[in-house]
């Protein structure tokens, strides 16, 4: 799918501020130039040159999901306090050509006893969050890690309910999406599709960046780039790098490997339902050996969501059992909440 981009003043020396009854016997005070506020003398340079300068001093450092300790990445903004023209300058090219990273992360913990948790992250440069599932009785509960504060009470909202767009949020056009699928080779399901449950979470952070990056009154097109990653096809792609072509060929271990393939791609279809563009990135290894899989998988989602769309609706209601804990900066607040469901049933 094809992805959808003053002229200089000078201040002119003040020379009234001077008196006419002067004593020549005193030292004489020379008086000084007064620059026009919207000049500065980095506006000497052309249009052109300035606009480069904006793209290295405004990119976004490049992060990634497998390496937690580099995110969020440290930006240095101060380029756009200088002045006026400079801020309107420069901020155009921030918005339009740095790319914000968003990470998501799939975890499942368990099973203990029936019950499985699920976990979807989402880290962004403004906030962080935690949507969790815990089977079988499908309750859905969000919780900002670390989870060891008190639980407002008397204040059931949903967590997505009213959030407001991010600053300047609905002037950023490009997205790149890493997903990481942190679960162990032992959880993949071979032929039961459990990425319905992840699938539902993830439902709720598109209704959440939706929200925050294109509500109504965006005009300009939004694009991100999605990403798939899995830590089971990593340590699988090494183990094939060093086995004998008999493994390689092996219908168990390709099986694995679909079925992990088809639960990434049910996972993350509610990405491609939101109000931008997209473009899925996936291993190359998965593309060459399941050639056309992925565009199958999206279109079968797509026509299976007309079935789901009652109990979607169930899911995004406001109950009792939600609670939700924010990030700003390296504060954490409550926002929401109802009844703790950390404990087993």
């Amino acid at each position: 799918m094809d992805v959808p981009r003053k002229t200089l003043t000078r201040g002119s020396l003040d020379d009234d501020n001077m008196t006419s009854d002067i004593n020549p016997q005193q030292p004489q005070a020379q008086p000084q130039p007064q620059l026009n506020t919207t000049f500065h003398p980095f506006l000497r340079l052309p249009r052109e040159l300035r606009d480069e300068v904006y793209k290295i001093i405004l990119s976004v450092p490049p992060t990634s999901v497998l390496d937690p300790k580099r995110y969020p990445p440290s930006l240095n903004l101060s380029i756009l306090r200088v002045n006026k023209q400079i801020h309107q300058e420069a901020s155009g090219i921030f918005h339009t050509t740095a790319v914000i990273p968003i990470h998501i992360k799939r975890y499942e913990s368990g099973p203990g006893g029936v019950y499985t948790t699920y976990y979807i992250t989402q880290e962004t440069l403004w906030d962080s969050f935690v949507y969790r599932y815990r089977g079988k009785y499908g309750e859905l509960f969000s919780l900002n890690e670390p989870s060891n504060f008190p639980v407002p009470k008397n204040k059931y909202i949903h967590p997505n309910v009213e959030y407001p767009p991010i600053p300047s949020g609905i002037h950023f056009r490009k997205f790149k999406v890493e997903v990481l699928d942190g679960r162990l080779l032992g959880s993949i399901p071979t032929s039961i599709n459990y990425g319905s449950a992840s699938r539902k979470l993830l439902l709720l952070l598109v209704d959440r960046l939706s929200s925050q990056l294109a509500p109504p009154s965006r005009e300009s097109t939004l694009t991100l780039e999605i990403h798939l990653i899995s830590k089971v096809l990593q340590s699988t792609a090494e183990e094939i790098a060093s086995a004998p072509e008999s493994f390689i060929r092996d219908t168990t271990a390709k099986s694995h490997r679909k079925a992990l393939y088809k639960d990434m791609v049910d996972t993350i279809w509610p990405l491609t339902q939101g109000p931008w563009k997209y473009n899925i990135h996936v291993p190359r290894s998965l593309e060459e050996e399941f050639p056309g899989f992925l565009e199958e998988t999206l279109e079968l989602c797509t026509r299976l969501d007309a079935g789901e769309k009652k109990e979607e609706g169930v899911w995004r209601e406001p109950t009792p059992m939600w609670y939700l804990w924010g990030r700003s900066g390296m504060k954490t607040h409550p926002i929401g909440g109802g009844v703790d469901h950390l404990a087993s049933p």
